[in-house]
């Protein structure tokens, strides 16, 4: 059974892990209500889009805080069944991004056949950071 990760203990790894998760959501939340209420305030053509999308966004970031405080939980009591919700948040949210970069970059291929190297690249960057993740996320539990 794993009991370090990067030389610390798993109780440690798990404490700053979640803690830069916790950080990180509450950075894109305030980012997230800063643009609500720039769209508010300004006029634009597609403004109920913009909310829309501002909106799902919000919901996201506030589930991942939730989540985040959820493995902090669990990191410090011990209850290993509360990791489960961030984890699995972590795979659809890294799945899900990687399928829209994909799809833009086929895309931005399909546009400018002449970049198609610049896009490949980006897809064999993205290829490679899903890599690293999910074996983090595997190493990390």
């Amino acid at each position: 059974m794993l009991k370090s990760v990067c030389c610390m203990s798993l109780k440690t790894a798990g404490q700053i892990i979640s803690g830069i998760s916790i950080v990180v959501s509450l950075i894109l939340t305030i980012i997230a209500c800063i643009e609500i209420n720039y769209i508010n305030d300004h006029d634009f053509t597609n403004k109920h889009e913009r909310q829309v999308m501002n909106c799902q966004l919000l919901t996201g970031f506030l589930l991942y805080l939730f989540f985040s405080g959820l493995l902090v939980f669990g990191t410090l009591k011990k209850h290993h069944l509360l990791f489960l919700p961030w984890l699995i948040y972590s795979v659809i949210l890294l799945i899900s991004v990687s399928v829209k970069l994909i799809f833009h970059c086929i895309l931005y291929i399909v546009e400018t056949p002449k970049y198609f190297f610049y896009g490949l690249n980006s897809v064999s960057h993205t290829t490679r950071y899903w890599i690293v993740l999910y074996l983090r996320h595997l190493f990390a539990v």
